[in-house]
């Protein structure tokens, strides 16, 4: 995909393709892809309630499925 550099650009929709309910309001500060085991790995930080936690989720790529949160 390549972005044009003229006006006739549209605008790019936003298409959730992970929800995970628990996790509601954190704040995302890294993504990673890790190919060869199919994963996006995602590090969250509890900014809503003051930064009690932090954890690391994983998604399959190919479902979007959740793997594992620790």
């Amino acid at each position: 995909m390549s972005v044009p550099n003229d006006d006739t650009a549209t605008v790019l929709v936003e298409v959730p393709v992970v929800k995970h309910v628990d996790l509601a309001g954190n704040s995302s500060p890294g993504l990673a892809m890790v190919s060869p085991r199919n994963l996006l790995l995602v590090a969250m930080a509890d900014v809503v309630k003051g930064n009690r936690y932090g954890a690391l989720a994983a998604y399959d790529l190919s479902t979007w499925e959740p793997v594992f949160l620790t």
